[in-house]
């Protein structure tokens, strides 16, 4: 398992790393809420379809996904995996409907209460390692409390933009707020 290191805590630019642009690519964005969040958008050639269970004209549950086998390309799970209990079952939903070169794109934080106690560990990379049965997943750090805050103030209100050398600031706990994971 490789593991990059990477120091930005912008999602959206590791979306665009993440993600290829490949035309004709056919991607999934599961839990996608009631719209697009953040600036990333996927190029015009390729095909996605936005899900999510309680929102948007397709509702549909990770964990029973009502796709066929070998659908996608690309599954793209922003901020939302951290929401799902069974975390076992949604991946293997995940990888029954990525095609076999196919890749799972997922970005989880560290920042909610919703996590429940005790299941942090989870969330942190070498949890990831631990749920993912993929060949290969690089991880990426994104960021901080202080950059994550500092990104939800900025997107509610753009003059927060002020505040993005606090962003840089290496302080919390030694593990990132965030990840970024790509599973193949």
């Amino acid at each position: 398992n490789a593991v990059s290191v990477d120091k930005t805590f912008d999602i959206d630019a590791f979306l665009a790393r993440a993600i290829p642009t490949t035309p004709g690519l056919r991607g999934l964005h599961i839990g996608s809420g009631a719209g697009e969040r953040g600036a990333y958008r996927p190029p015009a050639s390729q095909t996605w379809i936005s899900a999510d269970i309680a929102h948007g004209p397709l509702r549909a549950d990770i964990r029973r996904l009502p796709f066929r086998r070998d659908s996608f390309d690309v599954i793209r799970a922003t901020e939302m995996i951290y929401f799902v209990a069974e975390l076992t079952q949604a991946i293997s939903e995940c990888r029954r409907v990525l095609r076999r070169d196919g890749r799972l794109v997922i970005t989880a934080p560290l920042l909610f209460p919703q996590i429940a106690e005790g299941d942090v560990m989870r969330l942190t990379a070498a949890g990831w390692r631990h749920e993912l049965p993929f060949q290969s997943i690089e991880i990426t750090p994104l960021g901080n409390w202080i950059s994550h805050l500092v990104k939800t103030l900025e997107d509610g209100w753009r003059g927060f933009a002020v505040l993005r050398p606090l962003a840089r600031l290496n302080v919390g706990p030694a593990y990132p707020s965030a990840l970024g994971i790509i599973a193949r």
